[in-house]
């Protein structure tokens, strides 16, 4: 497991999204689209507004190989492609630095 970062580490995780954190306004499209929703504790959509409120020190990530698999089955989705293309990266490359950053952590 791992915690997630504070407020002040938030430019990191925004580096590697590629947006701003504030420019979610909580529409709820995450939480509703994403495949791994029923299993998570804090949705998505909530997770980033904790994120955007520095209220993370009670929130912990599990990095299950589960969870990794999944990431990278999103990732390699054909919409998503050239988003990530877009950023000089690939969805293996990105997954390989979530390893990385939990393991880290």
């Amino acid at each position: 497991m791992m915690t997630l970062p504070s407020a002040t580490e938030n430019t990191e995780i925004e580096s590697l999204a590629g947006t701003n954190l504030h420019d979610c306004y909580q529409c709820g499209k995450c939480s509703a689209g994403c495949p791994m929703a029923e299993s998570m504790d804090v949705l998505p959509n909530r997770l980033i507004r904790l994120l955007q409120l520095g209220q993370t020190g009670d929130i912990e990530i599990v990095t299950s190989p589960v969870l990794v698999a999944e990431l990278a089955d999103v990732l390699n989705r054909s919409h998503l492609t050239p988003l990530i293309a877009a950023q000089g990266m690939s969805a293996m490359a990105l997954v390989t630095q979530y390893q990385l950053f939990t393991q880290s952590v």
